[in-house]
């Protein structure tokens, strides 16, 4: 399996698939350069990495090729591909196409082929007594968005900063709310520490959308609905959580 291992979700599910394959006795590796030590995830360096026939590659929709070369291609799309690409991917008739939601369908999928798995630290981000003031931001993959007023003088989280998820939990657990301009696994670990969270309508994300498979407790799309997510912000807003 392919993965960059992004912090911030992106291809976390990746690592628990391979995780999960290992468990079940079906042998897979990470053709990576980090893996979570908490995993049954066994890495191999990318650069020397010699494929044994017949084999199966799978990739999230940022990689749109096949560089394992592999015999078999599995597309597992984690987001809109034309969001993390650039341009809308054309699957083709030899892929096995997965969706992480049911939201990322497209003409050449099947939405029968959902595979919706989130994993969080839950003795990292939970609830604490911290006294909550201000708001924190994240902009992710709607960069070059028009930021709203709201959080002009918010906290603003970025790919590289804070460095590690304790800090990034301690700053839900210190703020009234977060607001996003993106879909990020973010969302749920704000209001795993009780935090309320805005999605802000904009250019890269103009129409109300969620996964279905999670529920809008402690969410709200725009300002107008913050009075609801306040209210049923909370741990336990899972369908079907799994926990590393």
């Amino acid at each position: 399996m392919w993965s960059g291992l992004h912090r911030f979700q992106v291809s976390l599910s990746l690592h628990l698939l391979c995780h999960h394959l290992n468990e079940a006795g079906y042998p897979a590796v990470m053709v990576t350069t980090s893996v979570n030590p908490k995993l049954n995830t066994p890495m191999v360096d990318p650069t020397g990495f010699e494929i044994v026939h017949p084999s199966i590659g799978v990739y999230s929709e940022i990689n749109p090729d096949n560089p394992l070369r592999t015999d078999l291609r599995v597309r597992y799309v984690l987001n809109f591909p034309e969001l993390t690409l650039g341009f809308r991917l054309d699957y083709s008739k030899d892929d096995v196409v997965f969706l992480f939601s049911e939201m990322f369908f497209q003409e050449g999928a099947d939405k029968n082929n959902t595979m919706f798995m989130l994993s969080f630290d839950y003795s990292i981000f939970k609830l604490a007594n911290f006294k909550r003031s201000g708001s924190c931001f994240y902009v992710g993959r709607s960069a070059g968005c028009t930021l709203s007023p709201l959080t002009k003088n918010s906290i603003g989280i970025k790919s590289d900063w804070p460095k590690t998820q304790e800090e990034i939990a301690e700053i839900f657990q210190k703020s009234e709310v977060f607001y996003s301009y993106c879909i990020t696994g973010l969302v749920e670990e704000a209001k795993l520490c009780g935090c309320p969270v805005g999605l802000i309508p904009n250019e890269k994300m103009p129409k109300k959308q969620f996964p279905a498979e999670l529920t809008w407790d402690g969410l709200a799309w725009g300002v107008e609905e913050l009075p609801f997510a306040k209210k049923t912000v909370g741990p336990f807003s899972f369908i079907n959580p799994i926990n590393i």
